[in-house]
Formats: C-alpha cells, sequence, structure tokens
C-alpha cells in the first residue's frame, strides 16, 4: 500500500478525540493545536517516503467540528489506524506530539467503548 495525506476529517476527529475532557466539553484551542501537530507528522512521513514538499496547509478545528465526536468509537479506532499507516514511515514519529495525541484519541476511543466503564478492573 501507498501513503497519502490524511482528508482533513480524519485529523480534526482525531484531533478532538484526543482532546476531549469528557463527553461533552472540548478545548478547541487545543485540539486546533493537536490538528497541526498531526498534520505535520503526516506530512513530515511522506516527505521522508517520496520527498514530497509541498502540502495544503493544516485543518483548522472549530465549533463546528463538533459532529466528528459523534462517530462511533470503532470508527475513531479505525481511522487512527490509518492516520498512524500513514505517518510511520517518518523517523521521529514516536517521540513527537503527533504521537502523543494519537495515544490519547485511542485511549479516549476505547474508554468510549460499549462496556468499557461496566467492565470489571481486574480478575481474580
Amino acid at each position: 500500500m501507498s501513503a497519502f495525506l490524511c482528508s482533513d476529517r480524519v485529523i480534526q476527529l482525531i484531533a478532538l478525540w484526543a482532546t476531549r475532557k469528557f463527553p461533552g466539553r472540548f478545548d478547541y484551542r487545543a485540539a486546533d493545536k493537536a490538528a497541526g501537530a498531526l498534520h505535520a507528522a503526516n506530512c513530515a512521513s511522506l516527505t521522508d517516503r517520496y520527498g514530497m514538499t509541498s502540502f495544503d496547509p493544516a485543518p483548522r478545528v472549530t465549533a463546528s467540528d463538533m459532529m466528528a465526536l459523534k462517530f462511533e468509537p470503532a470508527c475513531v479506532l479505525k481511522q487512527i489506524d490509518c492516520y498512524e499507516y500513514q505517518t510511520m514511515d517518518w523517523s521521529s514519529y514516536e517521540g513527537s506530539e503527533a504521537a502523543r495525541f494519537v495515544r490519547a484519541a485511542r485511549a479516549a476511543a476505547i474508554r468510549a467503548l460499549p462496556g468499557y466503564e461496566e467492565a470489571p478492573w481486574g480478575m481474580a
């Protein structure tokens, strides 16, 4: 498979899930910063892999992007997997700000899975 620049929607979705404090509460400035970092990492990966140097600007995140949070957690997790595949060629990805945002989004999506909160913590 070849890598590509993820859509604005994918970047916005991950950024919003990475920065949400709890369902229904958002910090749009933090999400906007996350979107910039996610976009930059995706671009860096394409530069490392293909030598590309020209990209569209990073997407902005605003209150109107709240609809992204209506996606089911499984969809969010799938978009995160897609995004990580597109960025895995950047040698600095693992320690990057983008990777931290991705880990936060993944954790938020997992916690939002049906039955997660009711499941036991540890088992005898």
